[in-house]
């Protein structure tokens, strides 16, 4: 936020580039190796040996490649700027590969508190010297040095906290016979998640190179505000999805009421929660950014219509890798992000806002019509009872909604209509809490913790 506010929206597509580079790198480096961690069910210590070589060798690899083609991609985008800052970021590589292990060692055996803690004080870390060097410095730089900075010390609190859990050292001792025994699932890991990220990222490469790195940004920061309850729910919840779900496949418990409890808790947070935001793009904006940044309004609401339409399933990627069905999510990604990507390649011409606005109905309503397909043809859930499970959200959504349509006077910033209509949503939210999963659940944690 305050950052938004000192550096500029190009300063941010500049980075937003980069940082998708950086990604698809990163994504080659892990190899879909801590999913392998996860879910196998005898994970020897030759195993493990194994797997952090891979990670070393292609970590390696890879931040030699972006150190080297950082100018070439820098002279692609006419940006001098992107080269310095592909390099920093490739600095991101090596070092991430040293906690990637003990990671996914805790995640198997569901021991989430010391990297929730790991993550938070290296993210504030990450965030005090952004701001320290966005202040003094300035430019794109200061958003890879910050990030830099956060992955340098997530390892460190981390094996801090973990210690005495954290028995495995490093060794390089490498057998060809357990890499292809990790290769032959984390090979499908790694394909969808590559997929999926590119499709997610090809519309910002694409509207840096024929647009501007402002639009970029602007579209960057809706995203980010858009990803805001992703970031609290999905990647909160998705390293403990995958193991919950493994842990109760293993023990061949049955699966249809906790997916069903999900279903039911997560929209019932996000399609209020989205719902809002469309209808207070452009003040939540410019309160969280500044007024610079107002017109990546549009792009918000658009995301947000993205984020609804496409979770009537959620959570359906980490749920079929705890089922070990990582091929058929391959495929499925496979399929959905080669479409979108064909959406946004034909759309590109007529501007941004259409381009974004086909990709983000299509696309997710599909998604989820087949997501809830294969859930069904797996025999996790059944149609009427996912039906059931988001019908109290969907009602809450759309009473928000008719509420907010026509209580909204203007589209001017106005920060009492927004508080207003905020308290209007929370109410609209506890009126339909009562007698739901969600206040059943509360209910419960408080009893236990009483």
């Amino acid at each position: 936020m305050l950052v938004a506010r000192i550096l500029s929206p190009e300063d941010f597509g500049i980075y937003a580039i980069s940082f998708f580079i950086l990604l698809i790198a990163n994504i080659l480096r892990e190899s879909g190796i801590s999913s392998y961690i996860v879910k196998e069910k005898e994970l020897s210590q030759t195993k493990i040996d194994t797997c952090f070589v891979i990670l070393m060798s292609v970590s390696f690899i890879t931040f030699i490649v972006i150190t080297l083609t950082a100018g070439r991609i820098a002279d692609f985008y006419a940006e001098p700027q992107l080269k310095l800052v592909l390099q920093i970021l490739a600095v991101n590589i090596l070092i991430s590969s040293f906690g990637s292990i003990n990671t996914a060692q805790l995640h198997r055996a569901l021991r989430f508190k010391g990297i929730a803690i790991s993550s938070i004080v290296s993210n504030i870390s990450g965030s005090v010297a952004t701001i320290l060097l966005a202040v003094y410095l300035g430019g794109p730089e200061v958003l890879a040095l910050g990030a830099l900075i956060t992955t340098v010390t997530y390892p460190i609190f981390l094996y801090f906290l973990e210690r005495e859990f954290l028995e495995w050292k490093v060794r390089f001792k490498f057998k060809l016979r357990e890499a292809r025994s990790i290769f032959s699932y984390s090979k499908f890991v790694l394909a969808s998640t590559l997929i999926f990220e590119l499709a997610n990222s090809l519309a910002q490469m694409i509207i840096g190179k024929t647009h501007s790195m402002s639009q970029v940004g602007l579209y960057n920061r809706a995203v980010t505000t858009g990803g805001l309850l992703n970031k609290l729910l999905t990647e909160g919840l998705s390293p403990v999805i995958t193991p919950f779900f493994s842990s109760i496949n293993r023990a061949q418990e049955n699966l249809t009421s906790p997916y069903y409890t999900l279903t039911n808790i997560f929209n019932y947070i996000s399609w209020p929660f989205f719902t809002f935001v469309f209808f207070h793009s452009n003040e939540i904006i410019t309160l969280i950014f500044g007024e610079q940044w107002k017109s990546a309004g549009i792009f918000l609401q658009i995301i947000c219509i993205d984020r609804i339409l496409g979770t009537f399933a959620p959570m359906f990627d980490p749920v079929f890798l705890g089922l070990g069905k990582a091929k058929q999510l391959m495929n499925l990604n496979l399929c959905l992000n080669t479409l979108k990507i064909c959406v946004i390649v034909s759309t590109i011409h007529y501007g941004i806002d259409i381009m974004l606005l086909a990709v983000s109905t299509s696309i997710p309503l599909l998604g989820s019509i087949v997501r809830v397909w294969l859930l069904a043809q797996n025999n996790l859930i059944t149609y009427k009872g996912i039906f059931i499970a988001n019908s109290r959200p969907f009602v809450v959504a759309i009473s928000i909604a008719i509420c907010l349509n026509l209580f909204k006077e203007s589209s001017d910033f106005d920060i009492i209509e927004l508080v207003l209509s905020a308290l209007l949503c929370f109410f609209i939210f506890l009126v339909f809490l009562i007698n739901s999963e969600l206040l059943k659940i509360i209910r419960t944690l408080m009893e236990k913790k009483a």
